[in-house]
């Protein structure tokens, strides 16, 4: 087991820290994709006892945009909004950092800390080492029965009374997306929109839809979640134009933030799929790169994004400080 070239480790909501290595022989199919998603990783994986892996990779070597032109390209997002080129924008940057902790110590402690998102922790050669605390559910399925999580908007938790107009038409755009992709599968049925709610992601509230609906037996969730993927909470809308706008105008390359991961079956008879948000990736054993981003409208303020992303930055750098939980 101490010589495996992959680690992976996680923990779903209410759940404990389960840990996998590869197994040929296993139905269970990890999947690790970025956002372009133009490289998918795929392994069998079998669970498996705790371990002290040694073998890290590093792969970051990206360096981060200067708050100028960070706020520059705010700006020109804006424009291109109010110009009328699209309806929303998701503009995202590195954030440097360093941590004297191991990363199953910051796993822990992410764990620790987030009970109620997924938090993980995953080295693969060809996509380095990543760690994670995702409040977002892309896809599950079970028997039948279909989720998709429709999140977008952010507050400080003690201020999630304030959420105004522009973030309810940022989470609403996500919402009727899903709905509408939903409507175009001919093996899906009762679908209901429910009820929009304000969830708890750390130091951060979203709002928040859980889209529920029954899938039929011909429905490939590994197939689905491609069609699905951008959602408008990670890229933007219209898809298209919103992926090219990133593609051409960010400042540094996503990977896999904003992309997914999480679990199918051989059988198809369940799935489970994460955003990965609210994560990082290490370019040496105690130095990470941290993602984020935020939704963009035509109402929005330079000023305000960049201090939304400080915000959303403190759920890893929480993590990355020992000190008593």
């Amino acid at each position: 087991m101490g010589d495996s070239k992959i680690f992976l480790a996680y923990r779903v909501p209410g759940g404990k820290l389960q840990f996998y290595r590869e197994s040929q022989d296993s139905p269970q199919l990890f999947h690790f994709v970025n956002f372009k998603a133009d490289l998918e990783l795929q392994m069998a994986m079998e669970a498996c006892a705790p371990y002290d892996f040694q073998a890290w990779h590093f792969h970051s070597d990206q360096e981060a945009p200067s708050k100028e032109s960070q706020l520059t390209l705010l700006d020109q997002s804006i424009q291109a909004l109010q110009n009328g080129e699209g309806a929303k924008v998701v503009i995202s940057r590195l954030y440097p950092a360093q941590t004297k902790w191991s990363p199953i110590q910051v796993l822990e402690r992410m764990d620790a800390l987030y009970p109620q998102a997924t938090v993980y922790l995953f080295s693969h050669p060809e996509a380095g080492t990543w760690l994670g605390a995702s409040p977002e559910n892309l896809l599950s399925l079970d028997e039948g029965n279909l989720e998709i999580a429709s999140l977008a908007g952010t507050r400080k938790w003690e201020e999630r009374d304030t959420f105004t107009a522009k973030e309810r038409e940022e989470q609403a755009i996500v919402s009727r997306s899903i709905i509408d992709l939903l409507k175009a599968q001919n093996n899906i049925e009762a679908i209901e929109g429910g009820n929009t709610e304000i969830k708890k992601a750390g130091n951060l509230a979203h709002l928040y839809n859980a889209i529920q609906a029954k899938a039929g037996t011909s429905f490939k969730p590994e197939s689905f979640v491609k069609e699905l993927h951008p959602t408008p909470a990670v890229g933007g809308s219209p898809k298209g134009w919103a992926i090219d706008f990133i593609l051409k105008n960010e400042l540094y390359d996503r990977r896999f933030y904003t992309g997914y991961f999480g679990w199918s079956h051989l059988e198809r008879s369940s799935a489970q799929f994460w955003v990965n948000l609210r994560c990082a990736e290490y370019n040496g054993l105690h130095n990470l790169n941290l993602y984020v981003g935020g939704g963009i409208t035509a109402q929005s303020q330079a000023m305000d994004e960049w201090k939304e992303t400080e915000a959303k930055a403190q759920t890893i750098l929480k993590a990355l400080e020992k000190q008593n939980v």
